[in-house]
């Protein structure tokens, strides 16, 4: 192909990428003006796969008189890096350019790097850190020529200054410094002005690094733990000039002095058929050791224990016992589990695929140290059994002393509210909630005793519940959290698969409907997998994940992951996981060791507005081959998006029907929102579809009363004109 321009008396194309979809790139110079006032600045083509032209940009506005040597690459955002030589009209300085556009050619930034005499750039390259090196000559005057190299962050930045420190240990109090106190690994500093901020986290020595403008910053350091604090956590710094180096360490000191243990459970794929290896990983991020600590694994019923890579201590059904011994301040470690995936006596592919798998890891000694207050001592827990064709839902009060009046719960059929109610528990009272199942899966969730320490979410659910004759719905159980928001305790929820893509990321939960909808404050537990389907052993692995603003980067817990990483933030919001010797064998020789994976959790920055959207996706890097960008997530911030069965189903009407309490012991309300009636009438049918009660309903509430009904499950309907406008359960105690 021939791609004209003619507004300009000559193009130059000296440069070409691709781009992950197939298209093509091609960066020059165009040539403008009379012969003796010629211009050249830099121009973009992006042409499709078969050569025809999608767009040509010219940038006339980023020359200083001409450019030259053109460069180009493409990042694994898919932006455009364009690199060259700038110089002045006649006599003058020629200087670095660097240019970063978006796929579409729009400018993003542009930068000019040099000092006195001539600086010529050749060549330019990604940084694994999104960043770039630049290398050239330059020139000096009556000095010969030299070899010239640059480094820049994301933004085109080269900072000369540095500012470094320590975190450690305060151990006598002193708040400074001596070489024989602990040092804190993983802990996050923020380093900030009006226009710049950085986060860096403490290496395996407790210390930190980054490189900043000449100005006035503020240093910011956050405790790994509320049992933490410092004698002084924020200071400020200033640069007057380039070239200086300051230090600047944090003394930490106990709070409060007690363990505090963090555990995380993982898998890279779950597959019938096969052994399966989970991996637990646990950490003491309390201010003393944690004697005697031990691990309970509770396998999903379909997992079968095969081996461990430490010793089992004990089982008791599908309980697995590991001893940890004492884990000292701020040490970690790792573990494996080997378990088949079956039905007991059954061939192993006769176990449906999709079916969700939940595997809880937790770690002990669990107390929670910080004093809560005006907590009754009252605890909610939750479990659920099936039984033939119902789910019963047990709420037990396991505290010591009776909760407050009235703790709401819902039960949820797939993603719709299906009924709510409340419970009073006396110490150790439990109440059962029984569902009927068709099919669905069924979860319940309910409050926990107000102030309660720690940050437990009472809830349970299930799937496959029902005779064999009933078709059921999967995929429900990971659109919501598990109730393993504290530290020392870890669900881990998978469904099993089949064929797979080798390399994605996942964001728990799901979400729930298209938008993907999560509460405000939620936290979101990311899952990134990786493979080697080349054709050799992959000896380092880099993975590069790059933050949404929406997102508070210091909150990060690190969690599970198949092979041990070197962990960093580099620029400002870019995760990087450096598997450094990882010896990754490729899927061709050994397909089951060829799978990697890592997990983290991370919280929402405070106050995000409802319809805020957060994206991730990450790039793998496999030894110097091209990134591989993972699929993106999406999470919408949102509420009251779970729905109650809806009245009208047909008519996209906005009225929906409550029932409260549910279960009930003498009468229950039957609400209408948004809708009113004046012939309605209120059906009670027994579990053999036999009508046993009819009552007329008018307005929008009607009161349901026991009287001679037995204690049981029942079902309802509305009617009015003979038109069905919702129907739901009954549950009388």
């Amino acid at each position: 192909r021939i791609y004209e321009n003619f507004d300009s008396d000559n193009d130059y194309a000296l440069n070409i990428v691709e781009m992950s979809n197939g298209d093509f790139v091609m960066g020059g110079l165009e040539r403008d003006g009379p012969l003796s006032e010629w211009e050249f600045f830099p121009n973009l083509r992006r042409v499709d796969a078969q050569g025809n032209e999608l767009w040509f940009r010219t940038y006339p506005e980023y020359t200083q008189g001409n450019i030259s040597q053109i460069s180009l690459q493409k990042t694994n955002q898919d932006e455009i890096v364009l690199g060259g030589t700038t110089r002045m009209y006649g006599p003058g300085d020629a200087n670095f350019h660097l240019m970063k556009f978006d796929g579409e050619g729009n400018s993003l930034w542009n930068k000019i790097y040099g000092e006195a005499g001539n600086d010529f750039a050749i060549k330019i390259l990604n940084a694994p850190d999104n960043g770039f090196y630049m290398a050239g000559s330059t020139s000096w005057p009556n000095d010969g020529d030299y070899i010239y190299a640059i480094r820049t962050d994301s933004l085109g930045e080269t900072y000369v200054n540095e500012l470094s420190g320590t975190i450690f240990k305060d151990d006598n109090d002193d708040c400074l410094f001596d070489n024989d106190e602990t040092k804190l690994s993983k802990w996050f500093v923020e380093i900030f002005d009006e226009d710049t901020h950085y986060t860096r986290v403490t290496d395996s020595s407790g210390h930190y690094v980054v490189n900043l403008d000449t100005g006035t910053y503020q240093v910011l350091a956050h405790p790994i733990s509320p049992y933490w604090t410092f004698c002084e956590n924020t200071f400020t710094v200033e640069f007057p000039n380039f070239n200086d180096t300051l230090q600047q360490d944090f003394a930490a000191q106990s709070e409060i002095d007690c363990p505090l243990l963090d555990v995380s459970i993982g898998t890279p794929i779950l597959r019938r058929c096969f052994d399966n290896i989970y991996y637990v990983q646990y950490c003491n991020h309390g201010t003393v050791t944690a004697e005697d600590a031990y691990v309970n694994v509770i396998l999903d019923p379909y997992m079968e224990y095969i081996d461990a890579s430490i010793p089992l201590e004990s089982q008791v059904d599908d309980t697995l016992t590991f001893n940890l011994g004492d884990v000292g301040i701020e040490d970690c470690g790792s573990f494996q589990i080997e378990v088949t995936l079956e039905v007991e006596g059954e061939p192993c592919d006769s176990l449906p695929f999709g079916i969700t798998h939940c595997v809880e890891a937790r770690i002990y000694p669990d107390s929670i140290c910080l004093p809560s207050e005006d907590w009754s001592g009252a605890s909610i827990e939750v479990d659920a059994v099936c039984e033939s064709d119902s789910v019963v839902f047990y709420i037990q009060n396991v505290g010591d002393a009776a909760t407050q009046p009235n703790l709401e719960y819902i039960v949820i059929e797939d993603d719709v509210i299906l009924f709510g109610g409340d419970v009073s528990l006396g110490i150790g009272q439990i109440v059962s909630v029984p569902v009927i199942t068709d099919g669905s899966t069924f979860r319940i969730e309910v409050d926990q005793e107000p102030n309660h320490p720690g940050m437990s979410m009472p809830s349970v659910s299930v799937e496959g519940c029902g005779s064999d004759d009933v078709e059921f719905n999967f995929g429900f159980i990971n659109i919501f959290s598990a109730d393993d928001a504290d530290p020392f305790v870890d669900i881990d929820c998978r469904e099993n698969t089949g064929a797979y893509d080798p390399n994605d990321k996942t964001g728990f939960p799901l979400g729930i409907g298209t938008p993907n909808y999560i509460e405000e404050g939620e936290d979101i537990e990311y899952l990134i997998r990786f493979q080697n389907t080349g054709t050799d052993t992959a000896f380092n692995i880099v993975v590069l994940d790059t933050l949404t603003e929406n997102l508070d980067i210091t909150s990060i817990r690190l969690g599970a992951s198949s092979h041990p990483y070197a962990f960093d933030i580099v620029d400002s919001r870019t995760l990087s996981f450096s598997f450094n010797n990882i010896m990754l064998p490729d899927s061709n020789v050994n397909v089951a060791a060829s799978n990697g994976f890592l997990k983290f959790k991370i919280a929402q920055i405070a106050d995000l507005p409802l319809e805020t959207e957060i994206y991730n996706s990450a790039a793998i890097y496999f030894d110097f081959n091209a990134p591989i960008i993972t699929n993106q997530t999406l999470h919408t911030i949102g509420e009251d998006f779970l729905d109650n069965i809806n009245i009208y189903p047909d008519a996209n009407s906005l009225a929906h029907l409550k029932v409260f309490p549910n279960p009930f012991s003498e009468s229950t309300n039957i609400k209408l929102d948004g809708l009113e009636l004046e012939n309605g009438i209120f059906k009670v049918y027994d579990m053999m579809g036999r009508l046993i009660r009819s009552e007329r309903f008018s307005g929008d509430v009607h009161v349901f009363y026991k009287r001679n009904l037995q204690a049981g499950m029942y079902f309802f309907s509305l009617e009015e004109d003979g038109r069905l406008l919702s129907s739901g359960k009954l549950i009388v105690e």
